[in-house]
């Protein structure tokens, strides 16, 4: 059993915050690191308490280049548009993208379920499973509770094992199981607990490349080469005629 199944609250390590991906003709849902979802749901928590600060209106995250608009759920990149990366390119995965907040996932593969169906499913775990739960004594095979609606069923077992019954795809985000199962088991909570130390490193420094329409990725690595070369040369003439104390006499190629 969860350490946090019959808690009123799920704690906010516990929750975590996915965006959604289209890749390679595979559509999926892709959590944010845990440092990214820590702050995530600290502001939807903040908001969903009356708080009007603006900080918390947008969150920067995946390594600063996007944030999360917390009105409209959308992670938006900061630097570029976000429909596409240039008028010529196909691919999706540097776009707009839709963002959601997960409490429930199904443990096959740790996909988020739908997000109504998840606030369902919250209402009667803290409404009645909970206390059901811990009025369970001795061993019994059938179901302490049951949610049934015209596509799935929800069965909470003694154990604490919860199962979604299901023939439908619409629990699952609209995101496909494999192998056609009717029964998955599922889970309060991330398999993995979110840790604002789970970021990507700071970055330290900045390079821009500027080359022409059709330039070839060797092509731009001679000229960054080349550029790097004369940058040096540049850097070693000012420095001895400024800093007299300094000498790069043995310095070859080196910034």
């Amino acid at each position: 059993m969860s350490i946090f199944l019959l808690d009123d609250e799920v704690p906010i390590e516990a929750v975590r915050w996915l965006y959604f991906r289209r890749s390679g003709g595979v559509s999926t849902w892709k959590p944010f690191c845990g440092y990214d979802s820590i702050r995530l749901e600290t502001a939807y928590r903040e908001r969903y308490n009356g708080s009007t600060d603006p900080v918390y209106d947008k969150i920067t995250v995946r390594g600063e280049m996007f944030e999360v608009d917390m009105e409209s759920c959308q992670c938006i990149p900061i630097y570029w548009f976000g429909k596409k990366r240039s008028v010529h390119s196909r691919r999706k995965t540097w776009c707009s993208t839709r963002v959601v907040r997960a409490v429930w996932f199904q443990k096959i593969n740790w996909l988020p379920l739908d997000t109504k169906l998840s606030e369902v499913i919250e209402y009667e775990h803290r409404t009645y499973a909970i206390p059901k739960l811990k009025g369970v004594t001795g061993k019994s095979h059938k179901p302490v509770h049951k949610y049934q609606s015209n596509n799935y069923e929800i069965k909470w077992m003694p154990d604490g094992t919860i199962y979604l019954v299901t023939k439908s795809a619409e629990p699952f985000g609209k995101v496909r199981l494999h192998g056609g199962l009717s029964s998955v088991p599922i889970s309060r909570g991330f398999n993995r607990p979110a840790e604002t130390s789970d970021r990507p490193p700071p970055i330290t420094h900045v390079c821009f490349v500027v080359h022409g329409i059709g330039q070839q990725l060797a092509s731009i690595r001679h000229e960054c080469a080349k550029y790097v070369f004369h940058f040096s040369n540049i850097f070693c003439q000012f420095t001895c005629q400024n800093l007299l104390a300094i000498r790069f006499d043995n310095l070859i190629h080196r910034v």
